[in-house]
């Protein structure tokens, strides 16, 4: 996928939120994934790209920012897949940013990316957990420049906010903001819900099929 280069360093201070989000995860068949993507401020003057539209279901702009909804298909879907997802689609923007994740697991890969450390001579993508993504980020980064992005750990779902100061507020209603866009791109799941519903019929009617054969085995045995 071709990046232009960005020559500036990221921003010390997040500039781009992103959450994942999975409903049924516990069921490969049918678990539905999703992420979103809060761009801080950033207005119509630096439209979206066709690489973020490519890989995003939905966006609009609004409260002065820009958002970005986004499914994830496929199976062995799970919610550190959704947020490496999320990365993904923020690397693609046009400037240099610095990413606000709630996963540890997730911003530790991604700066170890950014930072060149990443050791992937014994451990190839191919044998890590969503390698088909990260190696997909990595050539991203390779193509934008390693020091125009970057990633900071944030705290989730911090109901109370009142003890906060205004950097911590700062950082705890983006990653609100992020966290509803990834639950609210669900509803761009169409054809996902589709195999949802397809696939729970399926159950409903063997399980029913199931009922009748031990009520006729009973009935026989008595």
């Amino acid at each position: 996928m071709h990046m232009t280069p960005i020559h500036e360093d990221a921003p010390t201070t997040p500039n781009v939120f992103t959450d994942g989000s999975v409903i049924r995860g516990n069921d490969p068949l049918t678990a539905l994934g999703s992420y979103g993507v809060w761009h801080v401020n950033r207005t119509a003057h630096t439209p979206i790209t066709s690489q973020e539209c490519y890989v995003s279901e939905h966006h609009q702009y609004i409260d002065g920012g820009l958002e970005l909804y986004g499914c994830l298909h496929g199976e062995a879907i799970s919610s550190g897949r959704t947020e490496v997802a999320g990365a993904l689609l923020v690397a693609l923007a046009p400037f240099p940013t610095n990413i606000a994740i709630d996963n540890q697991s997730t911003v530790t890969t991604a700066n170890a990316i950014h930072d060149q450390t990443i050791d992937l001579h014994r451990w190839p993508w191919a044998l890590r957990k969503n390698g088909d993504i990260w190696a997909a980020y990595q050539n991203i980064v390779q193509h934008r420049g390693h020091k125009s992005i970057r990633a900071t750990k944030v705290k989730a779902h911090q109901d109370d906010k009142s003890k906060l100061n205004a950097t911590q507020l700062f950082l705890a209603i983006g990653n609100d903001h992020a966290d509803n866009i990834a639950k609210n791109a669900r509803r761009y799941h169409r054809e996902l819900l589709k195999q949802y519903l397809s696939v729970t019929d399926f159950r409903m009617q063997h399980s029913k099929r199931l009922v009748t054969a031990v009520q006729m085995l009973l009935i026989r045995t008595l």
